[in-house]
Parts: structure tokens; sequence; C-alpha cells
């Protein structure tokens, strides 16, 4: 047994609630350790244990809530979830005009293209020109934000891990 209860030969993926890492936590550094410095250990003892057992997994809501409690930037984190939020309407709107197989028709080389394409349309208008390597000013967009630039560069590159986990279209 390890020091997590979980079998040393097991290559089981485990789900650790926050309690429990919690009260693992309070075991090893002690109940005298406020909230901030216990989630910072806990993301420790979490990191070592997906060493441990070869994984990436630690469950998604305890990274949440240890994220959440401990939030020093609070309009940062609404800012970001903003644009979270962002990239999931765009994908579902620009779903109901595009079938899966715009991606699946030419896979991770098609997605990787469109990446680039949006990386060299960005470089593009922050005034960087890929030709010559030098920079100049930051260019006006006729057609397309630099935000919806990012966006989309945002979005295919979820689509691109997607692809890659055998999911996309299904």
């Amino acid at each position: 047994m390890s020091d997590y209860g979980v079998e040393d030969n097991s290559k089981d993926k485990v789900m650790l609630n926050l309690s429990e890492i919690m009260e693992e936590s309070r075991k090893i550094w002690g109940p005298t350790q406020d909230m901030e410095d216990d989630v910072a250990e806990v993301y420790k003892a979490a990191a070592r244990f997906e060493r441990e057992y070869n994984t990436n997994y630690v469950d998604y809501a305890f990274k949440k809530t240890a994220y959440v409690e401990t939030d020093k930037y609070p309009e940062q984190t609404a800012a970001f979830e903003d644009i979270i939020q962002n990239m999931l309407d765009t994908y579902k709107m620009k779903m109901e005009d595009y079938s899966p197989w715009n991606m699946r028709g030419t896979g991770e080389l098609g997605a990787i293209t469109r990446l680039w394409d949006k990386t060299a349309r960005l470089m593009n208008l922050m005034g960087f020109d890929i030709g010559t390597g030098k920079f100049s000013a930051l260019k006006d967009p006729k057609n397309e934000s630099i935000d919806d630039t990012l966006l989309d560069l945002a979005n295919y590159a979820i689509i691109t891990m997607i692809l890659r986990k055998g999911k996309w279209g299904k």
C-alpha cells in the first residue's frame, strides 16, 4: 500500500475528492496551516500522486474548488471564465454550420494547418513580417479582430486535442 491507500501496483485512475486530500494534507503538514498553505500543499501531494501512479488525473472538482477558494485575482478569473464561455458559444455556433467532417476529413494535419493560418494572421496583425523577421507597427484589422483570431486559435487548439483523442465527431 502507498501513502494514498492505493495498491502500489495499481494502474487504475483514482479519483480523490477534496476532503480526502485535505485530510491527508493535514496529517502530513499539521492542522495549524491556514487554508491557502494547505491548498498549496495539497497541490504538491496531488502532483506526487500523479507522478507515482503515472497519471495526469486528479479530480477536476478538487482542482476547481482549490483554485476558487484561493483566488487572489477575481477580475482576472472572471475574465478567463468569460473567454472560455465565449469559446464554447463560438464552437457551438460554428458547429451548426459545419459537420464534424470539416476537421475529420483532413485530421490533425488540417487542424495544425488552421492553427498555422491563424498564427500567421496574428503575427501579421501584430506587425511581424514572417518573411523578413522584422516588426513594424500594429495593423488595424479589416475583417476579424485580434481577439477573434486569438479565440479561433484557442478553439482550434482544443479541436486538435479532441482529434488526437479520437473523439471528434463522436
